[in-house]
């Protein structure tokens, strides 16, 4: 886990590098939500932690990969 991630944060992350491996680009917040079984919400707040510690880049909206992992955790593993 990254020195600056709590274990929440590193599982999302995980999860989402899975999804995207699965769909061959990037899941929706509710794809996520429903993989975590939690809210859109609760994946927007996560998404955006991530974002601001450099886990996670968003493209503009309607990009077909619109959530790219930096792969920093990969990195730190």
């Amino acid at each position: 886990m990254g020195w600056n991630l709590t274990r929440r944060q590193a599982q999302y992350l995980r999860k989402i590098e899975q999804l995207i491996e699965e769909y061959d680009h990037s899941p929706t917040y509710q794809d996520i939500g429903d993989a975590m079984g939690t809210t859109r919400q609760s994946v927007y707040k996560i998404v955006h932690q991530l974002e601001a510690r450099g886990y996670l880049q968003k493209r503009p909206p309607g990009a077909r990969n619109s959530i790219k992992p930096t792969g920093r955790l990969a990195a730190l593993s």
